[in-house]
């Protein structure tokens, strides 16, 4: 009695036959992977000392082997004829036979994407969008910056203004306005009130209505109304720079900015363990009223350098945060890298609780988002640009990989993932589908990390993970440039609202060609 695994590769023969002069054969990978479009390929090889053939079910038609027989080792492609526009996976195995010998390997296609249409909104400038967040309406809120002029973007005041741009459900364009002055000045995050918007960014203006500059960037706080029209913009800092990165409601509806300072003065609170000449960045976690006035604020400056991008409430009165910071652990790269960084901030008066962990690595590793998880945890992901010297084996990486890592409630690491190998595999959101189920996006250059030659541009990436932080699918989508997703909404019924930016002139179902950086809105289902 003998047996061949469908899911391993084996070469095998019956052991009362004797070996025909055809010889042995075996298969170079024991998984085809497609993704879920009609002319999806992939290739391996056949090994095999003589004449060869494949097989496979016929009710897997649709798919081509080419060439499906030959002699000898061949390099075989095989190509996916239609889409699979199911919600299932398809899966078969196939066999390449020699004789009375043969090898078995499976082919895997995804299930279909749907693209419900890319709306993309640009000028000749830089556009793009940082977060996108659903509204009371039903729509969408999207902030970012631009620095140009066109049909929905109107007016520029300078080098980049702030970003808003609403959107219906349909993804008809409401309105697109823009703030700022004849310096920079960015948008990065946004919430919704019962009667307003709130913005968040950094600001290097000091005129046309956006006055009241502090020093060389400033934290930024704009509230406008349900229609776009600004109330008021106001500036924090001190003399040197600062910015918000993040903005969130907290549980007794206060407004709540995480953002980045490198002062000592103006309106940072004073930190007596630095010098005031330092210029190390740290986080800075401000709580503001509806009318803009501070209530409260951390400054975390520290002797390193540390940036952080993205929080979370675990508690109503404590958050968790996402960024990199610097050291220097005796690894062979003697400079000072970025270490991938979370911290656990309680907000009582006595800091109960409180924690920071970098995972450090050979070369930049940075978190640039988190979640807060219900075990009072938190899985925070981004990438690594290098090798990852606390994962275990050191495999040098071909670019950017995915790097995600999960901490309990007193910052002890879980797991811990990582993957990406023909390209470069970027992450910058997180977001919650359900119990044990998270949505994650950002850029991509490999294809679906399993074809052997990814092309150099950058695709849109979504892909989703249980709460073990293993991959239960992924998608990558684009045009022939460089597609970036910053930010998704999970819409429920396998629906996604994507955003970010693109540079490609050819992309399916759009609204028009990108005129340069513009920014870009998909609504996807899978």
């Amino acid at each position: 009695m003998w047996i061949c695994s469908l899911l391993l590769l084996v070469n095998c023969k019956k052991p009362e036959e004797t070996v025909p002069v055809s010889g042995s054969i075996s298969i170079s990978r024991n998984l085809i992977y497609l993704d879920s479009r009609q002319g999806s390929s992939d290739t391996f090889r056949i090994i095999a000392e003589g004449d060869w053939e494949l097989s496979y079910p016929a009710a897997y038609k649709d798919f081509v082997f080419s060439p499906n027989k030959g002699r000898g080792n061949t390099l075989v492609t095989i190509t996916a004829q239609k889409s699979n526009p199911d919600n299932d996976g398809i899966a078969f195995p196939f066999n390449a036979n020699s004789g009375n010998n043969y090898a078995v390997s499976k082919v895997m296609q995804d299930a279909f994407m749907r693209d419900f249409g890319s709306l993309i909104i640009g000028t000749p400038g830089v556009d793009q969008i940082a977060q996108s967040i659903q509204t009371s309406d039903g729509g969408f809120l999207h902030v970012g910056s631009s620095s140009g002029v066109g049909s929905e973007i109107r007016q520029n005041a300078g080098k980049a203004d702030v970003l808003l741009i609403k959107t219906d459900n349909k993804g008809a364009v409401s309105w697109a306005k823009t703030f700022g002055g004849t310096e920079d000045d960015l948008g990065y995050s946004c919430i919704e009130t019962n009667n307003a918007f709130f913005i968040t960014g950094e600001s290097s203006s000091n005129n046309v209505g956006f006055e009241g500059n502090k020093g060389l960037t400033d934290l930024l706080l704009l509230k406008t109304d349900k229609s776009g029209n600004m109330i008021w913009q106001k500036k924090f800092g001190g003399s040197n720079t600062e910015s918000g990165k993040k903005i969130r409601l907290s549980a007794n509806n206060s407004i709540m900015v995480l953002g980045n300072s490198r002062s000592h003065d103006g309106d940072l609170p004073k930190n007596p363990n630095l010098s005031p000449r330092s210029t190390f960045r740290g986080n800075w976690l401000i709580q503001f009223d509806h009318d803009g006035k501070i209530m409260n604020q951390t400054n975390g400056l520290s002797s390193v350098e540390t940036e952080v991008f993205d929080f979370h409430f675990v508690t109503p009165i404590s958050v968790v945060m996402a960024g990199y910071t610097t050291a220097e652990r005796g690894f062979s790269n003697p400079v000072l890298h970025k270490d991938f960084f979370a911290r656990h901030l309680s907000l009582d008066t006595n800091y109960l609780d409180s924690w920071g962990m970098a995972q450090d690595g050979y070369q930049d590793e940075i978190a640039y988002a988190c979640i807060a998880t219900p075990d009072g945890g938190t899985i925070t992901v981004g990438h690594s640009n290098g090798i990852i010297g606390d994962v275990g084996a050191a495999v040098p990486a071909s670019g950017p990989q995915a790097y995600i890592i999960k901490f309990n409630a007193k910052g002890i690491v879980q797991w811990r993932r990582e993957w990406g190998k023909y390209g470069a595999e970027n992450i910058f959101g997180i977001q919650s589908a359900g119990p044990g189920r998270y949505i994650l996006c950002g850029a991509t250059s490999s294809f679906l990390n399993y074809s052997g030659g990814g092309k150099p541009n950058l695709d849109g990436y979504i892909l989703e993970i249980n709460e073990f932080g293993m991959v239960q699918w992924e998608e990558s989508f684009g045009g022939n440039g460089d597609d970036i997703v910053t930010s998704v909404i999970p819409l429920g019924n396998n629906e996604y609202l994507l955003s970010g930016r693109t540079n490609s002139t050819k992309i399916q179902n759009t609204s028009k060609p990108s005129s340069g950086d513009d920014a870009w809105i998909v609504k996807l289902k899978r």
